[in-house]
């Protein structure tokens, strides 16, 4: 399954002036659309929890049109589309880009197109579009790229990430009819509408330095001088107008609608103290209201655990699981079945007795670490400093101990037991200084007496190191093998 997500955005000014070229500042908002493939028998549509149905060009027209556009990119496979929004649809805060760019994203990874942002947003553009006749670029810009941005520039930057206040009418509103009336407005009274259209730039052009500043203060009554004449082209409504002027009243500093206007939403910039006041006017005046924080982030794969259509390999049944994700494996582990390790255990390698998995280090090479399951151990030869010779018995079986004689330097010899469990633990000293003396074997039932005091004595009878079972001395001298002792 690989899954994709989107933002949705907020027109800080300049909605419809954008339509004719003018310029306009959106900005992301961390309400997301997300949009999940997995390979199906048939095409088909899920969202937000509903039953699957098939794509209907009427009932899904987002999705129609940006599959006929990626048809044209790589061939088409029979999918399920899951769909989860938490962007209000018909709202103003960019559902339907937010839907376009994230199943654009979507089928780009699965299919391995490698298109670029700049591509991804501008097929966005081309689905919307389509679909409204008439559509800007800036939902679909932001929603790629996430931040703010400035159309037609297509410029983006950075926004000082700050909460943003939204009233919601639950008023439904079709951008395509609402775009298609101020067009008409416009071509019927061209002197009028094209300066408002010129203002309405003008503003957007004024505010971007406020907003580089985070002077929330001043980019408010631009908002307020920009809700003026969206209201002047007869994109506002009663319902919107109630829910903004009780947020100025709440102490905002600026509000106006968002998008196309005629229902949806409304944004509100106020101080972080006032944020449940002005919240509480929303509600009290027919709104629902709920607080969303800007985003600097666009477009995201949000999980990928399918193969692209290039990873796809000969006899695979186009399961969508990733290459390495096959079987129970993991990158860098024997595959299941190919005749190598069982499974959990890593061939050439050291295997993590606790887990069974094996830990590679790019440029180091591990030593095999033996264990004693089942009873079973391997025969093993050791060596040590300055030509010393040691000998190691055979094998333990059905959980017996395994002994371990090594001669050292100065001719002393130490007797090592081996727990069936693959511990090692040693005796002291066999005798005095000078290694004279006969070697003594300790048992690991004599060390579960208790008898650690007398395992560690030295030849002038003192306790040199309070921790008992320790790995290999590293040299024959009583001074140093009492600094090497380390814990189990």
């Amino acid at each position: 399954m690989i899954t994709c997500s989107a933002p949705g955005k907020i027109f800080l000014f300049g909605e419809h002036a954008v339509v004719y070229g003018k310029t306009a500042m959106a900005c992301a908002i961390d309400l997301r659309a997300r949009v999940s493939l997995e390979p199906a028998e048939h095409m088909h549509v899920r969202s937000d929890g509903d039953d699957a149905s098939g794509i209907n060009p009427k009932k899904h027209p987002y999705i129609a049109a940006v599959l006929e556009l990626m048809r044209k990119r790589t061939e088409m496979e029979n999918l399920c589309i899951d769909i989860d929004s938490d962007i209000p649809v018909g709202s103003g805060l960019g559902s339907s880009a937010a839907l376009v760019i994230a199943l654009i994203k979507a089928l780009d990874t699965y299919f391995n197109c490698g298109m670029t942002d700049e591509e991804i947003a501008a097929t966005g553009h081309a689905a919307e579009t389509a679909v409204q006749g008439r559509a800007s670029p800036t939902d679909t810009f932001v929603s790629t790229f996430g931040g703010i941005v400035k159309i037609p520039d297509r410029t983006r930057s950075d926004f000082p990430e700050t909460s943003v206040v939204i009233g919601n009418t639950r008023r439904f509103s079709s951008t395509r009819r609402l775009v298609s009336n101020v067009a008409e407005l416009k071509d019927t009274y061209p002197v009028i509408i094209d300066p408002i259209m010129e203002t309405i730039s003008s503003i957007s052009k004024t505010g971007e330095k406020y907003v580089s500043e985070g002077n929330f203060k001043a980019v408010g009554e631009l908002m307020n001088i920009n809700q003026g004449l969206l209201d002047s082209i007869g994109v506002g409504s009663a319902e919107l107008s109630a829910l903004v002027y009780a947020s100025r009243k709440a102490g905002a500093f600026g509000s106006k609608i968002t998008g196309a206007g005629g229902g949806g939403c409304m944004i509100a910039f106020c101080e972080y103290k006032n944020i449940p006041r002005v919240s509480h006017a929303i509600k009290r005046a027919g709104g629902d209201a709920f607080v969303c924080r800007t985003t600097n982030e666009g477009v995201r794969i949000e999980k990928n655990t399918g193969r692209t259509k290039e990873e796809k390999r000969p006899g695979e049944n186009g399961s969508g699981k990733a290459k390495d994700e096959k079987a129970g494996t993991r990158p860098g582990y024997p595959k299941a079945g190919t005749g190598g390790a069982k499974a959990g255990h890593a061939k050439n390698s050291t295997r993590e007795i606790k887990t069974g998995h094996a830990k590679t280090e790019p440029g180091k090479t591990k030593s095999k670490t033996p264990s004693a399951k089942d009873g079973a151990e391997s025969a093993k030869t050791a060596s040590v400093k300055d030509g010393a010779e040691s000998a190691k018995t055979a094998s333990v079986k059905d959980g017996a101990e395994k002994t371990k004689t090594v001669s050292v330097k100065n001719g002393a010899e130490k007797a090592k037991t081996v727990p069936a469990k693959g511990r090692t633990s040693e005796s002291g000293k066999a005798g005095g200084k000078n290694g004279a003396g006969k070697p003594k074997i300790v048992s690991v039932k004599s060390m579960a007496a208790g008898a650690k005091k007398a395992y560690l004595k030295t030849g002038n009878g003192k306790s040199k190191n309070r921790n008992a079972g320790r790995a290999e001395q590293k040299t024959g001298t009583p001074e140093r093998e009492n600094k090497i002792w380390k814990s189990w």
